[in-house]
């Protein structure tokens, strides 16, 4: 009798010790980046813009995605590390922040985010000919193709 008492003792303290650790223990840490793009000059939303992010440690991209209709993009499930985003929109200056998210700062908002017109040069590019222009005179020829029969 006095083992069946410790045992169930010791069978009840494990798993009152192990329920509460598992209420305790934390999930593994996902980060989330949120932000919204905007013209600089006119403020409007810069729309189906893309957005990547990329692990300081590597140069591959752990995520790209495109801003909706009204500018905003989300990155969720996030783990946490330093990372890069950049900004990828034809006729605008990139954002390239760097970005920590750690277990006290999992999620950022990066709010608004106003990028800049760049300025585009088109370089004049002369056109040199060697040979005189030449005009073809061709005459009008109709012919009739009939199918072969065999």
């Amino acid at each position: 009798m006095k083992t069946s008492f410790t045992s169930r003792l010791f069978l009840t303290l494990a798993f009152v010790f192990s329920a509460a650790a598992s209420l305790f223990a934390q999930a593994p840490a996902q980060g989330t980046v949120t932000g919204r793009l905007v013209d600089g000059e006119t403020r409007e939303a810069i729309p189906y813009a893309t957005v990547v992010l990329v692990p300081r440690t590597a140069h591959r991209p752990l995520h790209t995605i495109r801003t909706g209709a009204d500018g905003t993009f989300r990155l969720g499930k996030l783990p946490l590390g330093q990372y890069t985003l950049r900004t990828n929109v034809l006729g605008y200056q990139n954002f390239n922040p760097i970005l920590v998210l750690n277990a006290q700062q999992a999620s950022q908002s990066l709010g608004t985010v106003a990028l800049l017109p760049r300025q585009m040069l088109v370089a004049q590019t002369p056109v040199r000919t060697f040979r005189p222009i030449q005009t073809l005179n061709l005459s009008k020829r109709i012919a009739r193709l009939q199918p072969r029969r065999s």
